[in-house]
């Protein structure tokens, strides 16, 4: 099974848990590591090969909060390992899409972390416009108007 691991700076991996939780339930295999003010990348670095050292798990998704900062840094050292891969850009929908990991592959849960996490992002106000638009011409199409 796959444990999946969010990398954030402050708090942010801590109430992403929280907020799926709130929604699913607790669950055994997530876990938060997060960056502090005072911390260095050495230190964060550190913690995450512990973390992945001590667990029980043999595979791993790392979620990081966005690509560049001090958690991406201490993550890109794990690049290459097959038993972890990383996404950048964690959300809550993502999060939601892929839990409960059960039996899939970490190459499967890493797919669907992507594409569920890219398709969350929606501009709501577009799309509330698209559809007023559309009612807008299918209302203007009626006998009255031909």
């Amino acid at each position: 099974m796959v444990e999946l691991i969010i990398v954030s700076h402050g708090n942010y991996a801590i109430e992403v848990i929280n907020s799926v939780e709130m929604i699913l339930g607790k669950n055994n295999n997530i876990k938060a590591l997060t960056l502090n003010k005072e911390e260095s990348l050495e230190s964060l670095t550190d913690r995450l090969d512990r973390e992945i050292k001590n667990s029980d798990f043999k595979e791993f998704l790392v979620l990081v909060d966005f690509l560049g900062g001090t958690p991406f840094n201490a993550t890109s050292k794990l690049i290459g390992k097959d038993n972890i891969k990383i996404i950048s850009g964690v959300n809550i929908p993502m999060v939601l899409k892929i839990l409960p990991v059960d039996n899939r592959s970490l190459k499967e849960v890493a797919y669907i972390a992507e594409k569920e996490g890219k398709e969350g992002i929606i501009n709501i106000s577009n799309l509330i416009e698209k559809r007023l638009n559309k009612e807008k011409v299918e209302g203007s199409l009626n006998g009255e108007n031909i």
